[in-house]
């Protein structure tokens, strides 16, 4: 008995769909054997779905369902920055012991160390960690293409999913304000309170991609809960839901970008498992939450069906709005992105008898308070445990900065020589420590 034929119109959006993928699939691969880093902004697959569905026949309908959906993932981009210039601006506490704790505990060991030394070995970004990159960059993406399946193909469950993610990334939000978390990477690099771990990603894009690392870390500080294990954990879900035995190759995915994340120490394994919990939530509300289901179901019959003229107003309406609040909770987040920078709390809970930094941090401190006579000693003495060479010769600069202002000339002239390129004023303040240093009455 031969299987019934699809219907032409589905036939032809399941064509235009793979089509789409095809595209996509391609073009990171000619990127990749080029060269050149296998990335694609989400932005520039936002258009590419209108196209799909103008071609599908569909483009009105699209705009009713999915225009305000579109319109909360740049929101919650937006809300990224803006939850970290609050933590910082409100001096909120900032964590990182209780993850590297529960790490141990877990598996005697940090995995993201023992993964990188066994497979990183030789430090060198080869294949492997190229690819990797390129999942971990493509967990948005990935989301945003089986959306799109699913509102072509499983159009009466699309209210559903949509509901799942925004219930995913409004959790998200609140975990990242709530327990914002140093990340592996950053426990090594910038802190030195676990050993070398390489961070892969901004390797890879500061070669290839120099400006997408700032775009990335809008919140650097924001480990807990690893929203890129959530949404393929959640893509999973759904996709056994909706599609059968197909969801094996989702969940394929699944295991690759959480093998990623935590290769790469973007994440810690505990955070991974916040972020399964957070997919959890969303498809059990979804699908399982009762009093939810009536309104989803209705929101699904009229997914399902033609869209009037009046039925865009509201949800364009809708969408605006949104668009207006991301811009500017987007500027705020401008004037106050730069680095996290601890407070003394964080050195004393997080820093103190873990690692050499915290003094430097310290340090930092007491230059920002103009205390420079307490700063420079702390450089000096610290400055030749500093592991990260970005960080080392930051400390450089602060040490000769805080003996300048100490008319500690010799000190300030040979640690400004030593610390490469100089800014104008810093240029003037070696200049001046040198006439200083060479006049006769010293």
């Amino acid at each position: 008995m031969t299987a019934p034929m699809a219907h032409p119109k589905l036939r032809r959006e399941q064509t235009l769909f793979a089509g789409l993928a095809a595209i996509y699939a391609l073009t990171l691969g000619l990127l990749f054997v080029t060269g050149n880093f296998g990335f694609v902004w989400k932005t520039l697959v936002i258009p590419a779905l209108f196209v799909v569905a103008w071609l599908a026949g569909r483009f009105r309908a699209f705009v009713r369902d999915w225009s305000v959906f579109l319109g909360a993932i740049i929101l919650f981009d937006s809300c990224r920055g803006i939850i970290f210039g609050a933590i910082r601006q409100l001096d909120l506490p900032v964590y990182m012991g209780y993850a590297i704790t529960a790490e141990r505990t877990l598996f005697r060991a940090l995995p993201s160390l023992t993964l990188q030394r066994l497979l990183f070995a030789d430090g060198q970004i080869g294949t492997l960690e190229r690819a990797l990159v390129a999942v971990h960059a493509s967990h948005f993406v990935a989301f945003l293409g089986f959306a799109l399946l699913v509102w072509l193909i499983r159009t009466r469950s699309f209210p559903r999913l949509v509901l799942s993610f925004i219930l995913v990334m409004g959790l998200g939000m609140a975990g990242y304000l709530l327990v914002p978390t140093i990340p592996p990477w950053m426990a090594s690099e910038q802190f030195q309170v676990i050993p070398d771990l390489v961070h892969m990603s901004s390797q890879v894009y500061n070669v290839s991609l120099p400006t997408v690392s700032r775009a990335f870390d809008l919140n650097p500080i924001a480990a807990m809960p690893s929203l890129h294990a959530a949404f393929p954990a959640l893509l999973t879900l759904l996709s056994f839901r909706l599609f059968g035995k197909w969801g094996v190759v989702m969940l394929a995915y699944c295991l690759c970008v959480v093998f990623a994340v935590v290769y790469m120490g973007e994440h810690y394994v505990v955070d991974v498992l916040a972020g399964v919990a957070l997919a959890l939530i969303g498809y059990g509300a979804a699908f399982h939450w009762r009093p939810l289901q009536p309104w989803l179901d209705r929101l699904g019959r009229i997914a399902a069906g033609p869209a009037g003229h009046g039925a865009l107003l509201r949800p364009v309406l809708l969408t605006a709005e949104l668009l207006a609040l991301s811009v500017l909770l987007g500027m705020e987040a401008n004037r106050s992105f730069g680095r996290f920078i601890p407070n003394e709390r964080f050195i004393a809970r997080e820093l103190e008898g873990k690692t050499p930094l915290s003094a430097y941090y310290r340090a930092v401190l007491a230059r920002k308070a103009k205390d420079f006579q307490t700063a420079q000693p702390l450089l000096a003495q610290v400055l030749p445990t500093i592991r990260d060479s970005a960080t080392r010769v930051r400390a450089r600069i602060e040490l000769a900065e805080s003996a300048f202002f100490n008319w500690d000339f010799a000190t300030a002239a040979i640690a400004f020589d030593g610390s490469g390129r100089l800014t104008q004023a810093q240029a003037e303040m070696l200049a001046r420590a040198n006439a200083e240093l060479a006049r006769p009455n010293r």
